[in-house]
């Protein structure tokens, strides 16, 4: 992953369908800034390389319905829409 950026790699994805939802999921810049940052908070750099490491996979993630989520964390609904926060 070092020599990908992971904004690029994030920004990339944009939008995908999650048929666990029945919804897509939104990769702007909320999402992003959450891997960042916790609560305004800085994360650190392990932190940030934790939650980049699995970009790369993350759409093959959301896409597959035979992948079970262990936590699932909705605090807030923005526009109706469902935003990836992070996974790893």
């Amino acid at each position: 992953m070092e020599n990908e950026n992971p904004k690029k790699l994030y920004e990339n994805i944009g939008e995908t369908w999650c048929q666990v939802l029945k919804e897509c999921i939104t990769f702007n810049r909320l999402g992003f800034q959450h891997l960042l940052r916790k609560r305004g908070i800085p994360r650190t750099k392990a932190e940030k390389e934790r939650h980049f490491a699995p970009l790369p996979f993350v759409k093959e993630i959301i896409e597959d319905p035979s992948n079970n989520a262990e936590f699932w964390r909705l605090s807030k609904e923005i526009n109706g829409k469902k935003y990836f926060f992070s996974v790893y």
